[in-house]
């Protein structure tokens, strides 16, 4: 399965709501005035919890969300077809 990656730049409060999203980690770091290198950090030291409060400094943390693609759900829809499984009866298998 593919998927798309998002860089997110978002709040620290418990909603983590979004500040700055982008493509890319470079557009993020022109967004908000950083390095690339300094996006990449972030997210991985958010990631996996080097760092216990994440933009206790500047207001807010960097995040990636991977979403998935439309051709991947039509690839799916086409596989079941194929084995006699209508799309909306997924959860059956």
């Amino acid at each position: 399965m593919r998927s798309t990656s998002v860089y997110m730049a978002v709040t620290t409060d418990q909603y983590e709501l979004p500040i700055a999203i982008a493509d890319t980690g470079p557009e993020l770091a022109a967004l908000l005035g950083i390095s690339p290198d300094a996006v990449w950090q972030r997210e991985y030291q958010t990631r996996v919890g080097i760092n216990r409060n994440p933009g206790k400094y500047r207001g807010y943390k960097i995040i990636r969300v991977d979403l998935e693609t439309d051709k991947d759900e039509q690839r799916q829809d086409t596989q079941d077809i194929r084995f006699g499984l209508c799309p909306r009866h997924r959860s059956r298998r």
